[in-house]
């Protein structure tokens, strides 16, 4: 039960570590993004980029809910102590 333990900590601490970046990634990313995407676009696509960009991080947040489904059906074997 000791080297699940072990396991299960380092686990943690990458999803933790994993989560800070991608959260300040975003934080740092995202205002640039649309920023950037409001000023180059042309006049009559403004709202249609925006509401792009918004549906593209709709998408990633879809697809990593089912990476992280399939990851826990991948990991399902082990036994939790």
């Amino acid at each position: 039960t000791h080297q699940y333990a072990q396991h299960f900590a380092a686990t943690l601490m990458w999803i933790i570590l994993g989560n800070l970046f991608l959260g300040a990634g975003e934080l740092v990313i995202f205002p640039n993004l649309l920023a950037l995407t409001s000023k180059l676009t042309p006049e009559g696509l403004k709202g249609f980029m925006m509401g792009f960009c918004y549906l593209f991080v709709a998408i990633a947040g879809y697809l990593s809910g089912f990476i992280n489904k399939w990851y826990q059906t991948l990991l399902a074997p082990i036994p939790t102590v």
